[in-house]
């Protein structure tokens, strides 16, 4: 039914998650394969942080490969994410766009693979 909740493998338990992080990178040509994308995931950017049905808009920084992300609040103050699972999205930077919320609520309200044309 497209109003049933996504299933893990096996079908008896729901896909989740606690927090979404979506960072904003800039991607290059990948030293492995010419023919693929990569994300400049050093350095830092603007991210979104998804956690208890809040978005807070701010920044991410890492400064070199095995260091953890550093994400930031619009204030610069740390941003937490809650214990458990996290998702986190590599979105090229300008390819994303912020909606309203009743875009998103007219969104949400429509049958699943359709649009509202616009």
């Amino acid at each position: 039914s497209e109003d049933a909740p996504h299933l893990a493998d096996g079908g008896d338990v729901a896909v989740t998650t606690d927090n979404v992080v979506v960072l904003f990178a800039n991607y290059i040509q990948s030293p492995a394969d010419p023919a693929t994308p990569e994300a400049e995931t050093v350095g830092g950017g603007e991210a979104w942080i998804l956690r208890d049905g809040q978005a807070v808009v701010g920044s991410w920084a890492r400064p070199f490969a095995p260091a953890p992300y550093v994400l930031s609040d619009a204030d610069g103050q740390p941003v937490d994410l809650e214990p458990g699972r996290t998702w986190v999205m590599l979105v090229r930077v300008g390819q994303a766009v912020q909606i309203s919320d009743v875009e998103a609520e007219s969104l949400l309200a429509l049958p699943v693979g359709e649009s509202d044309g616009e």
